[in-house]
Formats: structure tokens, C-alpha cells, sequence
């Protein structure tokens, strides 16, 4: 999958993609190659990236089969942060306003839902095991009607998982 954004302000949606040859792409909308990319992650990029403002910087995410999340600034191709998990990362991420700012979740092969804040930090009471390789994005929704985000992921076994945001299961 790819993401749409206008990474270089000019009100036209860029394309922002992965490969199976190990590179990220940023094609802007003229066809040629952003500056500082393609980055090479070191395997195939086989999410769909995704991409945030944080702050004025444009953040692009994305997973990878080398067992790595990752947050590229895209202002300079820099990588913001890593989280390391037990397995390829093939979820899309997605984000939630928390009360300390933006959260980011996403799930790995290795059987785990993470969460961190925007500068990788894992939050309070994560990974969550969820015996079982997580497919699809993570969805939040207020699912017990106490005004917070509820998390809720599947599994390649076809379970569906739901926790509140403290880890808690529902």
C-alpha cells in the first residue's frame, strides 16, 4: 500500500512507499524522487506507510520485515525513532490524542499490540501479548462509553482482541 500527503507543501498529494527491495520512497507529485530518499531500512517494507504532522515536522511511519517500526522526519530523511520488536511489522499504524500528546499503535508478527508516544517512548503497560500475530491496524474506539478510546486488534488466528487504553482486557 502506499500513503497520500502533500510532503512538500505545494497542495499536491505526494506518494509515500515501500518496497520489497528494502527502500522508502517519497514520490512527489512532479515524479521525481524527495530529496534524501529512497532510505534503505535493510529488508522489504511490505505496511502501508503512513504519515503525521507532528509539530510542523512531517513524520512518515512505517513497519518493515526486519523486525523494526520506524518514524522518518521527512524534512531531512532522518529516522526519528526505532522500536525493535520480536518480528516483521506489517500493520499500518494509527494514532490517537492522548493527554500527553499524539499515541502511536501498531502491532507485530511477534504476537504483541505496541504503543509509544512521539518520541518512541513505550507507553505505561505496553506491549500487549495477544498470543498471536497481529493483522490489520489497530482500531480505537470507545467501546465500554467512558469517553476513552478503546483498542481492539486481530489476530492471524482470527481472534479479535480488545483492551482498554491502560492494557486492561474488555
Amino acid at each position: 500500500g502506499a500513503a497520500l500527503a502533500d510532503m512538500d507543501g505545494n497542495g499536491r498529494d505526494d506518494i509515500i512507499f515501500g518496497t520489497d527491495g528494502d527502500n522508502l520512497y517519497v514520490l512527489l507529485d512532479d515524479l521525481t524522487v524527495a530529496p534524501g530518499f529512497p532510505i534503505d531500512l535493510g529488508n522489504n517494507i511490505q505496511s502501508e506507510p503512513s504519515v503525521l504532522n507532528m509539530d510542523g515536522e512531517l513524520v512518515i511511519f512505517t513497519g518493515c520485515k526486519n523486525n523494526n517500526f520506524y518514524a522518518i522526519n521527512y524534512s531531512d530523511a532522518s529516522i526519528r525513532f526505532v522500536i525493535p520488536t520480536g518480528d516483521d511489522v506489517f500493520t499500518s499504524p494509527s494514532y490517537h490524542n492522548g493527554q500527553s500528546g499524539v499515541e502511536i499503535y501498531f502491532g507485530s508478527d511477534d504476537g504483541h499490540i505496541y504503543a509509544v508516544d512521539n518520541q518512541g517512548s513505550s507507553l505505561s503497560g505496553f506491549p500487549i501479548n495477544v498470543n498471536g500475530a497481529v493483522v490489520g491496524s489497530i482500531v480505537l474506539s470507545d467501546l465500554d462509553s467512558d469517553d476513552t478510546g478503546d483498542l481492539v486488534a486481530a489476530t492471524e488466528s482470527g481472534q479479535i482482541h480488545a483492551y482498554g487504553r491502560n492494557g486492561d482486557s474488555l
